[in-house]
């Protein structure tokens, strides 16, 4: 059964004590982002994938980790790491070595803090309405709340938040607190969010910023008049359908996908609503692809 995401945060916590013993193998993937969609690293740390049962939907990313893999002939290979992937076949404790080598040998690991760095935070598709945010460099992040609301997690390790007023354009404040039980508090750029702060909103005021420059907001796509997508998501023109409701995407609720657009009404909506979407079938808690 999967571990609940509050025992998860426990396990998970900064210094902990525990120690781990599984299978480690090898798929060199170093430097892809891995299912954890991420970008940066600790100086001098590895990549490693974490098996299902602890990658636990995400919420294992950003945990930086020590461990030595025991090799023949009392040969070990130590070494630090930060998971920023999923191992789907590996059993629990196991983890996949993001860099170069063969054969399957046993590994002992354990969780340790992340060295201390700056929080490192952007944002993909993201509008004065909808935002999705990544958070890194500060170990694995527990709960996430902007301007004041509580951010839903995604798999991809994101936190969403949807604003009907679209105050998010006026520079949210974003207050985290990571599976250490810190607490912290950054304000992000108008910038990253693009659009117009409305009349009255105010800027996020904290004397804490990001320092990360943040990718740019995808140009906004139009809607398509017409089609919905009746038979299905995908339209005849390559577009993916949801209801108006899903918000602030202009049109009959069509975007483009081609080169992967960043939407709040495309992307992971054909992953995680495979129904019609027709009026209301499509939920609109889906989030835009990375």
């Amino acid at each position: 059964m999967m571990r609940p995401a509050a025992v998860m945060a426990a396990l998970l916590a900064s210094g902990s004590a525990y120690t781990y013993n599984g299978d480690a193998t090898y798929y060199g993937g170093a430097g892809e982002g891995g299912a954890c969609s991420q970008k940066f690293k600790p100086p001098g740390y590895k990549t490693v994938a974490m098996n299902h049962l602890q990658f636990n939907e995400g919420w294992a990313c950003g945990t930086c980790i020590q461990g030595c893999i025991f090799k023949p002939n009392n040969v070990q290979e130590c070494f630090t790491a930060i998971v920023d992937n999923e191992c789907p076949e590996c059993a629990n404790q196991a983890v996949d070595m993001g860099w170069s080598g063969d054969g399957r040998y046993k590994v002992g690991w354990n969780i340790i803090p992340c060295p201390p760095a700056e929080p490192k935070l952007w944002t993909v598709g993201s509008n004065p309405w909808y935002i999705k945010l990544k958070i890194e460099l500060v170990g694995p992040v527990k709960s996430v709340r902007i301007n004041g609301v509580a951010a839903t997690h995604t798999a991809d390790n994101f936190w969403v938040v949807y604003d009907s007023v679209g105050m998010l354009a006026c520079g949210p404040t974003v207050t985290f607190t990571l599976a250490s039980g810190a607490t912290l508090t950054r304000c992000m750029p108008a910038a990253a969010i693009g659009g117009t702060c409305p009349s009255g909103g105010k800027a996020c005021s904290g004397t804490a910023t990001a320092t990360t420059k943040p990718t740019s907001p995808p140009a906004s796509t139009t809607g398509v008049a017409g089609a919905r997508c009746e038979n299905g998501l995908l339209n005849s023109g390559g577009r993916a359908c949801c209801p108006k409701a899903c918000g602030r995407c202009g049109g009959d609720g069509c975007a483009a996908l081609s080169g992967g657009a960043h939407d709040c009404c495309a992307g992971d909506v054909l992953k995680y609503s495979p129904r019609g979407c027709k009026n209301n079938a499509a939920p609109c808690t889906v989030y835009a692809s990375g």
